[in-house]
């Protein structure tokens, strides 16, 4: 078997899509790529890289070292980070992506690339949001996600590069959170861990779609492991599990932790951003083509989060 390849092996949805491909594959046939960062807390055989997706030179060599035959593309600038930084946003988001199709077109590589329901845009209906909507993001990560699913398209259709996409949600994980617009969320489920009241950048009634991220990972590897005739869409699959808002979220926090608190200070790009996003998505095409189900809502999501961020902070020194 030749070996996998996670660029983005930093992040969220990377750290824990290296977990399941462990248990999976085994290290040897992992490689965990990084940018400038290297990472810790391999497995003893495990592999890591130095991959910088906006270099198609050195992108080409570390497939060719490590005889890379899957390639999972998660590297990225997430919605905050790539408004404030659209030039960046672009060099990574879609050269980065450009780099890995054209690899893969010329080493016959499959390809798993994440795309969001920020390629939806006020013109989609907010509720249920279907797999055909129109695409018209209003903001720079959205706009790169377009683009992006554009370019799967264009080499599935015009070169046969088997390459597979789910949209994902806002996805909900122990650990640091990142700059986007959903990880609130995360920031809200510590704040109540460690005691302390936690201000959301979002307004009381935001409903956005959310994922726990054991969720996200299994279809991503679901995706890839379904046969190639049953992968009808060659840009990307809606995919969904829940929907709240912030005052939904401290609810059920509360379920666990009777004294949290929860205020409001909103920021206003966030609030614009997730304004702009649909409140809930239809996913039936990806349930009725490959077979995807989620396993997790909100109540079996926080009470998961609740657990885990305890054992973590309670396992810092001091």
């Amino acid at each position: 078997m030749k070996r996998i390849l996670i660029t983005g092996g930093a992040g969220a949805i990377g750290r824990n899509l290296l977990r399941d491909l462990y248990a999976l594959h085994g290290p040897k046939l992992v490689v965990a790529g990084y940018n400038r960062t290297p990472l810790t807390g391999l497995p003893k055989d495990g592999l890591s890289a130095q991959v910088d997706v906006s270099d198609y030179e050195k992108l080409s060599a570390v497939i060719k070292r490590y005889d890379i035959g899957t390639i999972y593309h998660l590297a990225a600038l997430l919605s905050i980070a790539a408004e404030e930084n659209p030039e960046l946003a672009r060099r990574v988001n879609m050269g980065g992506l450009e780099n890995i199709l054209n690899l893969a077109k010329d080493h016959d590589l499959r390809v798993f690339w994440p795309s969001s329901i920020a390629v939806f845009g006020s013109t989609a209906p907010k509720d249920g949001t279907p797999q055909h909507a129109p695409l018209d993001p209003e903001f720079e990560y959205g706009r790169n996600k377009v683009e992006g699913e554009r370019l799967l398209k264009q080499f599935s259709d015009g070169f046969g590069v088997d390459v597979r996409s789910v949209r994902y949600p806002g996805l909900l994980t122990p650990g640091k959170p990142g700059p986007g617009t959903t990880e609130y969320a995360i920031e809200m489920v510590y704040a109540a861990v460690r005691g302390e009241p936690y201000a959301s950048p979002l307004g009381p009634d935001t409903v956005l779609p959310m994922m726990d991220m054991r969720d996200a990972t299994r279809a991503a590897l679901e995706v890839m492991e379904a046969p190639k005739n049953r992968i009808q869409i060659r840009t990307s699959y809606n995919l969904s599990a829940m929907s709240f808002t912030p005052e939904q979220l401290a609810a059920e926090i509360r379920r666990h932790i009777p004294d949290f608190k929860l205020t409001y200070k909103i920021n206003a790009l966030k609030q614009k951003v997730a304004d702009s996003w649909p409140n809930s998505i239809d996913d039936s095409l990806a349930r009725e083509h490959w077979g995807w189900r989620h396993s997790y809502g909100l109540q079996e999501t926080t009470e998961y989060m609740i657990r885990e961020i305890g054992k973590e902070i309670s396992s810092l020194p001091g």
